[in-house]
């Protein structure tokens, strides 16, 4: 009796610890389409499926538990990286004394976008992006892959005190629309005989980036190498504050099925069904 309460135990210890390993992947609430087969895409859904998280069998053989969505109701399916519910974590507005980097979408994502056959990028977002300057020198950053290659570049406001760096320069989501930025693109302004716009991976002034999604946010207006005139580091205010931040991916991939189930995780297979 002993050594069989001792195999339950040892049992229940393990189930528990995988499960929490799912859970924090998000593969425990990982869905199964209306066909109750396997998927190689979200194009592979149906009309009658929902949007949520299916397990997705990738290019290079590997399963994933990804957000499948629709942007429109005549748009088809597309995948769904980044976050929502960050109102309480991003609330960034006029910093001038935070040190913080951000990470908007993380590497394993970035990895199975890369995998995609894309055939469109889209951004969704209603954060409040700015890094500025004013008779100063702001050493904070953000961090982007251009679409659809995924080319990563840093994109910040380069140079030093006085000369080219004298007056304001803006560097910003445009807005789309009341409630939304448009965080595809950057925007890029001079001021005051600013003349920082170009240089870098800035655009010009006036002008905007072509298209990108964030991968990650550095906001350090105090950091290294930075200046402001008279000591005012409010002169070096960033904004991010917002709800959400989320790429939408399409793929152009032809739709293939599988009735062989696909396990999405080693650690996930044994107990926990995804």
């Amino acid at each position: 009796m002993g050594r069989l309460m001792h195999m339950k135990l040892l049992k229940a210890l393990f189930v528990f610890f995988v499960s929490f390993d799912c859970q924090q992947a998000g593969a425990s609430v990982c869905s199964k389409p209306v066909s109750n087969q396997t998927l190689t895409s979200c194009n592979a859904l149906s009309s009658m499926d929902s949007e949520g998280l299916y397990n997705i069998r990738l290019a290079d053989g590997s399963g994933s538990c990804l957000y499948c969505a629709k942007l429109a109701s005549n748009s088809g399916w597309w995948y769904r990286f980044g976050k929502g519910g960050t109102s309480s974590t991003w609330n960034f507005a006029f910093e001038w004394q935070a040190s913080v980097t951000l990470d908007i979408i993380d590497q394993n994502d970035i990895s199975t976008i890369s995998q995609l056959n894309v055939s469109q990028i889209e951004v969704r977002t209603d954060v409040r992006f700015e890094i500025r300057t004013s008779d100063s020198v702001n050493p904070s950053s953000v961090t982007v892959r251009y679409s659809p290659s995924l080319k990563q570049a840093t994109i910040k406001i380069p140079g030093n005190l006085g000369g080219a760096n004298t007056g304001v320069c803006v560097v910003k989501f445009p807005l789309a629309s009341t409630l939304q930025y448009d965080g595809s693109k950057i925007f890029c302004s001079n001021q005051n005989h600013n003349k920082k716009c170009g240089s870098g991976n800035l655009p010009s002034n006036g002008k905007t980036t072509q298209s990108l999604f964030v991968e990650s946010v550095h906001i350090d207006p105090q950091g290294n190498g930075a200046l402001a005139r008279n000591g005012d580091w409010s002169r070096n205010a960033v904004y991010w504050n917002g709800g959400y931040y989320y790429v939408y991916v399409q793929e152009t991939r032809p739709v293939g099925k599988t009735t062989r189930r696909t396990r999405v995780r080693k650690s996930c297979s044994m107990f926990v069904l995804c």
